[in-house]
């Protein structure tokens, strides 16, 4: 299957690619050196939190979305443990690095959907900055080698800012199609040493895939108008299948901007949820902050 469509894929081309964050900003923000290398890491474990709770939750939701469907999803804890033991070996991997370049800056930008808490204590521990409110192409801006689990769509993202990237082979990830077909064509690590060597020499002379955008093309259907297409998409449905409901008073109307309001409040500091995830709360105040930012590049 291919994904069609890139919202998220417009920041890294222009117009809207003007709106990334110049490297020295995000660093200032970030509290890095201007002038020293960055490694950046794009974690990908979602699932293993519910080894640690809410297993039950994880199950059942896998079930009624029909996951379990799917080859290799059969057992959703089973998946779990072996994405926990996959997120062990990211570990080990970024650990081993610490101690071996002592000095080098990293960031790591978890997964929207993984429990911060599992990520806190290691990166206070191995001085690596943790980015949690920002957005992966300001990550990107600042990358000049980027870490990647196999099937992780920011290894596209990094080609696309002409990033070099190095695949961690941690398992239970990149079996077939584009997760495989993008391991092959980056730098794949299977032990600590490997993982160093690689990283120091890209670092010094990284190269993004020749073929990158070819993959890119094929596996993202990237076009100019795959925005207006979804949009275009979304009207049609929304008037083909419109929901027959009664057109809102005064009180609906005063009720909602009310609730916007207090929303808004709730949420205008990010922090996790129940289940650890962070911050995935969109405010209107971030709405109407993009809307603005985007309009005028249209």
């Amino acid at each position: 299957n291919s994904v069609v469509g890139r919202p998220r894929l417009d920041f890294y081309d222009p117009p809207i690619k003007s709106l990334i964050m110049s490297p020295d900003e995000v660093k200032d923000r970030l509290g890095l050196n201007h002038s020293e290398p960055t490694i950046t890491v794009a974690s990908s474990f979602p699932q293993a939190k519910f080894i640690q709770s809410g297993g039950d939750f994880h199950t059942n939701d896998w079930k009624d979305l029909k996951m379990t469907t799917i080859l290799g999803h059969e057992d959703p804890i089973l998946f779990a443990q072996k994405e926990l033991d996959a997120f062990s070996v990211m570990k080990t991997f970024l650990y081993y690095l610490r101690q071996k370049m002592p000095k080098i800056q990293i960031v790591l930008k978890p997964h929207p959907s993984e429990a911060i808490r599992m990520w806190r204590e290691f990166c206070d521990e191995n001085h690596i900055v943790m980015m949690l409110t920002d957005y992966i192409w300001n990550l990107l801006s600042i990358s000049d080698c980027h870490i990647v689990r196999a099937d992780c769509l920011t290894t596209c993202e990094a080609w696309m800012m002409n990033v070099p990237a190095v695949t961690v082979d941690a398992g239970n990830a990149g079996d077939n199609g584009p997760g495989r077909e993008a391991m092959d064509m980056t730098v794949i690590c299977h032990n600590e040493l490997d993982f160093v060597a690689n990283v120091a020499t890209l670092l010094e002379r990284g190269i993004v895939p020749h073929n990158a955008q070819e993959y890119i093309r094929k596996w993202l259907k990237i076009d100019e108008s795959s925005t207006y297409r979804i949009a275009e998409a979304i009207v049609v449905l929304l008037k083909d299948k419109s929901p027959e409901v009664l057109p809102p008073s005064i009180d609906d109307i005063i009720a909602l901007e009310l609730a916007l309001k207090e929303h808004n409040t709730l949420n205008s500091i990010p922090k996790s949820d129940h289940i650890g995830q962070f911050g995935k709360a969109i405010t209107r105040s971030s709405s109407d902050s993009w809307v603005e930012k985007i309009r005028p590049l249209l």
